[in-house]
């Protein structure tokens, strides 16, 4: 039984409330002293005006550090500050939850240190919007509908995917023309169907040398074999298909 193992029993079987305080303070710093050795620490809150304060006085210090090539944060951004107060909050909502702890708080700091991780990347998401903001020009149904329309039309001018004598190949250009215009990945079509990786990058440069020919001189054709994944192929690479 580690030590984590222990408090943890001790909390749980303790009836006075300054004992459970004391054991919970206990699994507390183990918390923050797994966190200090990870050199992570939550970010500044800039509601706290302590903090605000502190940052304001070492901001001459750190610009001095910076401008010498020093990281003037080894603890990422918040240094110390705040990492009690948040690690005090963890403990308490892992103790407090309904559901006994499946390691018996084995792993306690290491899961501690996994969810301040999680926090700092969801607040790094937050603040440059990757929540809010659009990725792409095409999230649009309509414009994706309207997308797909004139590539069928494009592919259907050309005969494919019927022209395609084998049905593997016709296959794997259905499905890839299903998400179009995103493009699916090998791995992700190989999962899919449960067949490796190296058998769809296969068939991409079988449908890519039959479709070659068509595209040489059909510009249109060619700009949807690149966007679908299929497009022209190195010469040294096609000697490997069949």
């Amino acid at each position: 039984m580690t030590a984590t193992e222990r408090l943890y029993s001790q909390w749980r079987h303790s009836c006075s409330p300054k004992a459970k305080l004391e054991f919970e303070s206990q699994l507390e710093a183990i918390c923050i002293a797994a966190c200090r050795k990870a050199h992570l620490t939550p970010l500044f809150s800039y509601e706290n005006k302590v903090v605000h304060k502190v940052r304001t006085l070492r901001q001459r210090s750190a610009d001095a550090k910076r401008s010498l090539g020093i990281d003037p944060n080894p603890f990422w951004l918040g240094r110390f500050l705040l990492l009690r107060p948040w690690a005090e909050q963890w403990v308490r909502e892992e103790l407090t939850h309904e559901e006994r702890l499946r390691d018996g708080a084995r792993y306690i700091g290491r899961r501690c240190v996994l969810a301040l991780i999680d926090e700092i990347r969801s607040d790094q998401r937050l603040r440059r919007g990757a929540g809010t903001r659009r990725r792409k020009q095409d999230d649009d149904p309509e414009e994706q509908e309207r997308l797909r329309s004139g590539m069928r039309s494009v592919l259907l001018d050309a005969g494919l995917p019927e022209m395609l004598t084998i049905r593997k190949d016709q296959k794997l250009l259905r499905r890839l023309m299903a998400d179009y215009p995103a493009k699916i990945t090998n791995v992700s079509i190989a999962r899919e169907w449960g067949v490796s990786e190296g058998a769809v990058r296969k068939r991409r440069k079988r449908i890519a040398q039959v479709c070659s020919q068509l595209a040489e001189s059909n510009y249109q054709l060619r700009t949807v074999l690149n966007a679908l994944g299929v497009g022209r192929v190195r010469k040294n690479a096609l000697r490997r298909i069949i």
